[in-house]
């Protein structure tokens, strides 16, 4: 449910994620992040709420995010923490014969927002500090940048599960006394997603395996926690992440 007060808290963190992006230095970076995270945890449980009490409830709604060539099945791994850490679903889509990956999300408008205002920042410092690795001699490339993909995905998502975790935390301190309490409201809403995403896709079958380099996943989880989003640990196994 869009008000003129969500629209300038999302505005706001627009501008904080801009300003993030903006900047060289470190900890301003850091700070403009964090209250970009803090805004939109926040605006997530405030929507949610807004939505659950209205007389209309709002619907979840499907869309969808391409993951070009190259690396694809890293982007779609990084969209499907993200989404996941704000409350929405995936499953990758792949046509055969082609590298090109789509990823179809289910869940709320206020969380899918959320979802296409975050990723594409995640990405742009993954690949980033992806391209800046130097590949010990021996390693293959493809299985070294790929493991610090994996890495990055875990801790830089972690960190994003926990500003959710303390926004819902928040918001249940302040719920009244024969009010619906927010537990309630988050647990309602995924039930929503989620039978809606069990509808759409009855017959999904897990990722395969992939070879993973220790030292270099040890190396990207550093970079990371390093992240601008900033835990507790999503499902960020290579295995697990696309579904």
């Amino acid at each position: 449910m869009t008000t003129e007060a969500s629209k300038r808290t999302f505005n706001r963190i627009r501008k904080a994620l801009a300003k993030a992006e903006g900047t060289t230095n470190e900890h301003e970076r850091e700070t403009f992040m964090a209250a970009a995270r803090a805004l939109m945890a926040k605006y997530g449980i405030d929507q949610a709420r807004l939505g659950y009490l209205s007389s209309g409830r709002e619907k979840p709604q499907l869309r969808e995010i391409a993951c070009p060539h190259p690396w694809s099945k890293e982007q779609a791994v990084l969209l499907h923490n993200v989404a996941k850490a704000l409350r929405c679903r995936t499953v990758t889509m792949r046509v055969p014969g082609l590298k090109d990956a789509t990823v179809e999300m289910v869940g709320f408008a206020y969380d899918l927002d959320r979802v296409e205002l975050l990723y594409p920042s995640l990405l742009l410092q993954m690949l980033g500090g992806m391209a800046q690795q130097r590949i010990p001699q021996g390693e293959s490339k493809t299985v070294y940048l790929r493991s610090w993909m994996f890495g990055f995905i875990t801790e830089a998502t972690a960190k994003l599960e926990a500003a959710e975790k303390h926004a819902a935390d928040e918001q249940a301190a302040q719920d009244k006394p024969g009010e619906v309490s927010t537990a309630v409201v988050l647990l309602k809403n995924d039930e929503v997603v989620d039978t809606l995403f069990a509808k759409l896709y009855p017959n999904l079958r897990r990722a395969r395996k992939v070879k993973v380099n220790n030292d270099a996943w040890h190396r990207g989880a550093e970079a990371g926690r390093r992240a601008d989003v900033g835990g507790t640990r999503l499902d960020t196994s290579p295995t697990a992440s696309i579904r």
